[in-house]
């Protein structure tokens, strides 16, 4: 201790084993400065960690160690406590914080319509055989799916743009426009992709509507059962799979930067706040919009049903009629190529030893 004194300024540090799981050490890291990247005001973890771990037990049993040295007395003491700095004067929106919960059902909810709408009509087509009816006219299954498809992405692009122009102009002001819509339009394809996957599977419009029912109900399960501030990122990340809980985290987290005085921008977008990022939202909503319309057009081949003859699992990798013929004429033709000169050669001159001697005959 003495090296480190210079006149009468002592320099020593307490070393604490950090060789943990990020997250779990028993102080914040210092090779992160120490510092916290969560915007909340009820994050007082990092702060409660320096008291928990006798961090300051210790740091406080040095300083009166060094006093004492100094007054070469025993007397002189240090208390120690622990109390926030003071922050510049502030207001809080209790507006924005009571929206924040309700995020499920002003957001999700509504967009049930449309969703229940779609499923209910393509199940009424083919519940009624209007769909069979136009294949057996010619209508390709690709081109019966599309056409209602495309009509509710057009009606879903409507209330994404309603939905993010009032947003914006009433509560996330500091936030861009387009990642507001693009949060909500995601959110909406992604839905109406799930619809489509789940017609494939029912012939009935009964039954495949209280299905889509509950399986969009049961997708905002993870918001009311998963505690964000205990919760890992991780855990976040894979409860965004579900539809309604990841639109429901993805406003939650605008709200959150609102709060802060940042707002959603392509720098923010993938920042963390409380354990989870707005990029979790877009990466399952994309992912799912593909996967699920993949799904529904693969299964609309294979799955057995009351009409039509339904194709192998792996029609994929098995070849067309006009796909062999190719095939054959290509082998005929490598064949041709690949015959030796010699063989022509030879067949030549049997064909005129043949001519000759037949020559020879008509002439005797």
């Amino acid at each position: 201790m003495n090296k480190n004194n210079q006149n009468g300024v002592y320099d020593y540090d307490l070393r604490y084993n950090i060789s943990m799981q990020p997250g779990t050490e028993d102080i914040p890291n210092p090779l992160n400065g120490g510092k916290v990247d969560e915007i909340s005001i009820f994050n007082t973890d990092s702060l409660s960690k320096y008291v928990t771990s006798g961090y300051l037990t210790v740091q406080n049993w040095i300083d009166n160690f060094i006093l004492q040295q100094e007054l070469s007395s025993s007397l002189p003491k240090i208390d120690v406590s622990v109390s926030s700095v003071k922050v510049p004067a502030y207001q809080k929106d209790d507006l924005v914080d009571t929206f924040k919960g309700l995020t499920l059902i002003l957001i999700a909810t509504p967009m049930l319509l449309p969703y229940l709408r779609l499923v209910n009509g393509i199940m009424r087509e083919k519940e009624k055989r209007i769909k069979e009816g136009m294949k057996i006219m010619g209508l390709k299954a690709y081109a019966f799916y599309l056409s209602w498809f495309i009509t509710y992405t057009l009606i879903s692009l409507a209330c994404s743009i309603v939905v993010a122009s009032i947003l914006q102009a009433t509560m996330f002001k500091r936030s861009s426009w387009f990642l507001i819509f693009l949060c909500h339009y995601l959110f909406s394809i992604s839905n109406m992709a799930l619809g489509v996957l789940i017609t494939v599977f029912f012939d009935k419009a009964k039954v495949g509507n209280v299905l889509a029912f509950v399986i969009a109900f049961a997708s905002g399960w993870p918001v009311a059962n998963i505690n964000q501030f205990q919760a890992s990122p991780s855990s976040m990340f894979w409860a965004s799979i579900c539809p309604a809980t990841s639109i429901s985290y993805g406003i939650n987290h605008i709200f959150n930067l609102e709060n802060a005085g940042i707002g959603l921008s392509g720098e923010t977008a993938d920042l963390r706040v409380i354990n989870f990022k707005l990029s979790y939202h877009y990466i399952w909503a994309s992912i799912e919009f593909i996967v699920f319309l993949l799904l529904a057009a693969y299964l609309e081949q294979v799955l057995p049903s009351e009409f039509g003859v339904k194709k192998h699992p792996l029609f994929c990798f098995k070849p067309s009629e006009i796909q062999r013929l190719e095939f054959k004429n290509l082998l005929k033709k490598l064949l041709t190529m690949l015959t030796p000169p010699t063989w022509s050669k030879l067949t030549l001159l049997s064909s005129n030893k043949m001519s000759k001697e037949n020559q020879l005959k008509s002439n005797i």
